[in-house]
């Protein structure tokens, strides 16, 4: 990502991790996997759709501030995400060092700031976040480093 920020200026990024079969470049570049037209294979579609349109159309960078795609465990912010406040008195940065188990932040070039997490911490995090309307997507995730993806579990019976 630093190369990212170096060569093309880059100003937002993340790294994800994603099966071959669900198509990470395709979720990166805003083309579907299409995988077996299920429910969730629909909202993944449109939520992939519907993130492209945002970013060809300009609106990341709106008024109302920059927004994230999502909470990703690598996530390349720049000074204006940093900046904006994210509880009405913090700003993101201030707020993430504020206390343990919201990641780490370390600038890393040219005002780019690297946010990373553990997947215990975005379970965590990640619905801060949500909350306070700083996601695109909002949707339930699996986090493969904690037992049971990081889903609550539901007794039997309940």
């Amino acid at each position: 990502l630093r190369l990212s920020v170096d060569i093309l200026g880059a100003e937002y990024g993340y790294y994800i991790v994603r099966d071959a079969f669900c198509g990470p470049e395709g979720y990166m570049c805003g083309i579907p996997a299409l995988l077996d037209r299920s429910v969730l294979d629909d909202d993944d579609s449109r939520e992939i759709a519907n993130w492209s349109d945002i970013v060809h159309e300009g609106l990341l960078w709106s008024s109302a501030g920059p927004k994230m795609r999502d909470l990703f465990q690598v996530n390349l912010l720049s000074e204006r995400h940093i900046q904006k406040p994210i509880d009405g008195r913090l700003s993101l940065k201030q707020w993430i060092l504020e206390q343990p188990g919201r990641g780490s932040v370390q600038e890393i070039s040219q005002g780019r700031w690297l946010w990373t997490l553990t997947d215990a911490e975005m379970v965590a995090v990640r619905p801060v976040l949500c909350k306070a309307g700083w996601l695109f997507s909002c949707r339930d995730r699996v986090y493969r480093d904690l037992p049971h993806g990081g889903l609550p579990v539901v007794p039997e019976g309940a």
